[in-house]
């Protein structure tokens, strides 16, 4: 692609829908030149993605026992501020997932998993996964 070109959204949409995707943010200022590079990414490595799942085998909202195997796996700090890692990503519905972001719930996430959500009301559910009994693969 020549420099300075966009990339429509569903186009990015439907790159980003195949398994392994990888996108690089490549900020560049007007004349073209490279200002930052962020190697990070949005969607977690396969591992990554198959440990959120072990660990919460249904959505971590409170009182949700949707399987997260069909879950979003979400931010609690919106990428690129909090990284895809074990400690800011939970599996939630995609009811959930909407829920948090339309009331700007705030999530936070303990290395253990265990899920704090605060509501817009001030209100605070803490969720903590349940163990292992098999290996859910």
């Amino acid at each position: 692609m020549a420099a300075g070109q966009l990339i429509p959204a569903e186009v990015v949409r439907e790159l980003m829908s195949h398994p392994g995707a990888l996108f690089h943010r490549l900020l560049t200022d007007p004349a073209g030149h490279l200002v930052e590079y962020t190697p990070k990414l949005y969607r977690p490595k396969v591992g990554v993605d198959r440990f959120i799942r072990a660990r919460h085998q249904t959505c971590a909202m409170p009182c949700c026992s949707h399987p997260s195997r069909s879950c979003d796996i979400d931010h609690a700090t919106a990428w690129p501020l909090g990284e895809s890692t074990g400690t800011n990503l939970a599996p939630l519905d995609r009811r959930h997932h909407r829920y948090k972001h339309a009331t700007k719930a705030e999530v936070s996430i303990e290395k253990d998993g265990t899920t704090t959500v605060k509501t817009r009301w001030g209100q605070t559910y803490v969720t903590k996964p349940e163990p292992l009994d098999e290996p859910p693969f």
